[in-house]
């Protein structure tokens, strides 16, 4: 269960002055959530609305435009899980429909703290070669291992991030820091902007109609199939790949994505 907060849009100035929480519960099938409506954010009482909300208060989905403040005791949902599996069913279907010879296809994963083993796993099956720049040396050096053995796939694991440009993608899910300059006109695929030349993110999946359906006005329809995701276990969604990315602050189909990347014109029927 998940909580979403709004700011009533026409509140009298009655309810606005002295006006508390409104509270409703909503289902459909096996899912609930809570929708908190508030007079006026800025005259909140913050105590009390974090023991309305109780555990949910630490993974909320609120409305646009609506900003917590600082030490309230709530916290916005972390997308981040949701986004990195959009991202390696988008990667993965990608890269299954591409026409390109598998010996063209050099690849690099960028991940300092060793957590995107699954995206690895995406990768390595359609790599003529995988370079991945990681902190978790031993994590990596078992699987470059293991896919060598398995699958006969090379793999290597390096420390540094040097010179990426040889490479026909580059894949960060967590970005490249202060490294993005590195990349120079190499494509880069990752959650949120990193800061590349030609950097692609913020990938978003078409939510079911009978999903939509149930989103309250002005909230994100990212940020509720996150919540769906990791809070209602609709896992489902994980693994729809994406319609559409930004680039440069502009939204783009995938298919468009697909042919800039790996230079082909065809349809990719993603």
């Amino acid at each position: 269960m998940f909580s979403i907060l709004l700011q009533e849009e026409r509140p009298g100035p009655l309810r606005r002055l002295f006006g508390g929480p409104r509270v409703e519960l909503r289902t459909f099938k096996k899912l609930r959530f809570a929708v908190v409506s508030l007079p006026s954010v800025r005259r909140a009482d913050f105590h009390k609305l974090r023991k309305i909300l109780g555990r949910t208060g630490g993974n909320l989905v609120v409305q646009r435009g609506i900003q917590l403040p600082p030490g309230c005791g709530l916290a916005l949902l972390d997308t981040s899980p949701y986004a990195r599996s959009v991202l390696q069913t988008t990667l993965d279907s990608m890269l299954r429909r591409a026409k390109i010879p598998l010996r063209e296809l050099n690849t690099l994963l960028f991940d300092p703290s060793g957590r995107e083993l699954e995206c690895a796993k995406v990768l390595v099956k359609y790599s003529g070669r995988l370079k991945i720049v990681t902190g978790a040396q031993a994590l990596y050096e078992d699987f470059s291992h293991r896919m060598l053995e398995e699958y006969g796939a090379v793999v290597s694991v390096e420390d540094t991030l040097e010179n990426p440009s040889h490479c026909r993608l580059v894949v960060a899910p967590g970005g490249l820091g202060e490294q993005a300059p590195l990349a120079g006109d190499t494509p880069v695929l990752s959650v949120e902007d990193c800061g590349a030349q030609r950097g692609y993110f913020g990938f978003r999946v078409p939510l079911p109609g009978a999903y939509r359906e149930l989103i309250p006005a002005g909230v994100d329809e990212f940020d509720f199939q996150a919540a769906l995701y990791s809070l209602c276990h609709v896992l489902a969604l994980g693994k729809i790949p994406a319609a559409a990315c930004l680039r440069c602050g502009q939204e783009i189909q995938v298919e468009r994505m697909a042919a800039d990347i790996l230079e082909k014109t065809a349809d990719f029927n993603l």
